[in-house]
């Protein structure tokens, strides 16, 4: 009974803590005299950060699937595809700016979109 307790509020405090990260990320920016491959940089740590943030609030919610309602249930398949989705662009885009080298305009914009539709799966 306890150690369901505290998986429960577990949950609760990686939800808590994903809402107040994905709220806070929006109005986040790097200085202005950023290099192109400064900001890639910044853009990839942020998107890590959410995308880890969003992997985390998934693994924590099905945990105990029983107690999850058909709404909860249809979400979270959603977002499993999305983050299924998501990891090899967010890994390409990395391992370009790992090299040093700053990734094409397209290349940013479709992590974006991909990064944009988790945070709205999120607000669901």
């Amino acid at each position: 009974m306890q150690m369901k307790r505290l998986s429960r509020l577990l949950a609760l405090a990686w939800l808590i803590f994903g809402i107040l990260f994905l709220v806070g990320c929006p109005g986040v920016t790097p200085p202005p005299d950023y290099s192109p491959l400064d900001q890639a940089k910044f853009n990839a740590a942020k998107w890590l950060g959410i995308y880890n943030s969003q992997f985390e609030d998934y693994k924590s919610m099905t945990a105990n699937p029983d107690t999850l309602t058909e709404a909860q249930k249809e979400v979270l398949r959603k977002k499993k595809a999305l983050l299924v989705e998501i990891k090899p662009a967010l890994d390409l885009y990395t391992s370009y700016v790992d090299q040093g080298v700053v990734p094409s305009p397209e290349t940013e914009q479709a992590v974006l979109d991909l990064i944009n539709r988790l945070q709205g799966l999120a607000t669901q």
